[in-house]
């Protein structure tokens, strides 16, 4: 049976819709797999926002507990500059050191401190000024007068051994102030450590005055003490 040309028409058109509808089919899969790629990128979008909040949140808290620093903190770092800063001086020294510090004062765990931050931070009018002065501390007169008459003894002592020195009679007082001489003890230790010596010397004079020392000695009594060896320098 012939086929009329309506007829190869009407077929031609069915295989273009079903082409069409092929194309459209596979377009819409394609759309479809985008849209889930698509959702899935703004569900991870929003979660790394999430993240980077929560992230950028932790870091201004640790900033702001990193620039918190209590008063005795910043009083005691300071005096550490100071000293480290004015043992390297030669031939010279540090008489007073005085600094100022601008901060923002704040309250954390009921306690005062400072807010160390950029200046921008806060107008001039908020911040408060830590003033720090420091000075030596002048020498206790109790201190200075026993630290003198301890001195004097170990001069003495040093007499003592310079007038012994080459005399065989004098062998074991030589070498016990020498012993004192090398190694000076220490005031709390001085009457024990004079024993040597009164016992070589047989001095009644150095012997009285090393039994009335005290503990500790008074510098009246090591005054008294340094008195008695000189003279039994000068009669050696």
């Amino acid at each position: 049976m012939a086929v009329g040309p309506d007829t190869v028409r009407a077929e031609l058109a069915e295989a273009r819709l079903r082409g069409l509808e092929a194309a459209q089919l596979s377009l819409g899969r394609r759309l479809g797999g985008q849209q889930s790629e698509l959702d899935r990128l703004r569900s991870l979008v929003s979660t790394l926002q999430s993240e980077l909040l929560a992230a950028q949140q932790e870091l201004a808290r640790l900033r702001e507990e990193q620039a918190h620093l209590a008063v005795d903190e910043l009083v005691a770092s300071i005096a550490g500059a100071i000293d480290r800063g004015a043992a390297a001086f030669t031939g010279r020294a540090l008489t007073s050191a005085r600094a100022e510090i601008k901060a923002l004062l704040a309250i954390a765990g009921g306690e005062a401190g400072l807010l160390l931050a950029p200046p921008a931070t806060a107008s001039p009018g908020q911040l408060s000024t830590v003033s720090i002065e420091l000075r030596p501390v002048p020498p206790d007169a109790a201190d200075a007068a026993l630290a003198s008459g301890l001195a004097a003894v170990r001069a003495a002592i040093l007499e003592l051994q310079t007038a012994l020195e080459n005399r065989d009679v004098a062998g074991a007082a030589f070498a016990a102030a020498s012993a004192l001489a090398a190694s000076p003890p220490a005031v709390a230790d001085l009457a024990a450590a004079l024993q040597p010596l009164v016992r070589a010397l047989g001095v009644p004079e150095v012997a009285d005055a090393a039994g009335s020392l005290g503990a500790p000695p008074s510098p009246r009594r090591l005054t008294d003490l340094a008195a008695a060896l000189r003279a039994a320098a000068a009669r050696a």
